[in-house]
């Protein structure tokens, strides 16, 4: 099985700097475009129909969309975390407004939830509950797609391979489970890079 963990295109609040969480803009042009070059890669690289979920916000959505042709499953735990008071500004407007909170919230992310937001633990507890559902449902040589964010890609690829990564956007992060008792592996295709293989320690 691949489970091919797909980011997101660009929104105008990526360009910006501005973070997301469950706020909903929509994709920008560059963004559309983005998530063209997306479907052009998974078709070169991943021929066969398979599953396609997605997370219910509308950037997830779209891209899903545009690179695949097709309405994706949505599922709310594929969800960016909540940012809660921090969502729709700056590193340095939040800095402005919320001073040593927002940098103590940076420099130990996961020790607690923003304010009126979701903690760390919360999306790892939703998006574990979806991969369970994934691995019960799919064949052994499916690949699975999942359209969805970098907060969630990140927790997923830690949980997985036991690795860290910030995708960026459009980016895939391809896992492969190569047998049973053995740590999957980690792929990564860029857009506008080579691809990046990392092998898990056997477990």
């Amino acid at each position: 099985m691949r489970l091919l963990l797909v980011r997101h295109a660009e929104t105008a609040w990526n360009e910006a700097g501005r973070y997301q969480g469950w706020e909903d803009p929509r994709l920008s042009e560059r963004g559309i475009a983005t998530a063209e070059r997306i479907g052009t890669l998974l078709r070169n690289r991943c021929p066969k129909h398979c599953p396609v979920w997605s997370s219910d916000l509308r950037r997830a959505e779209q891209t899903a969309c545009i690179a695949l042709g097709c309405a994706p499953r949505l599922d709310p735990r594929l969800r960016e975390l909540d940012f809660g008071a921090f969502a729709g500004r700056t590193h340095e407007e939040n800095l402005a407004r919320f001073g040593t909170r927002f940098a103590d919230w940076v420099s130990r992310r996961g020790h607690a939830a923003p304010p009126d937001g979701e903690s760390l633990e919360a999306l790892r507890s939703r998006t574990d509950a979806w991969l369970r559902e994934v691995r019960r449902s799919a064949a052994r040589d499916d690949d699975v797609v999942a359209v969805t964010h970098g907060g969630v890609i990140r927790v997923l690829v830690e949980r997985l391979c036991g690795e860290e990564h910030w995708p960026a956007n459009g980016e895939v992060h391809v896992v492969r489970w190569p047998g049973e008792h053995v740590r999957p592996t980690l792929e990564r295709w860029s857009l506008d890079a080579p691809t990046y293989h990392h092998r898990g320690d056997d477990a």
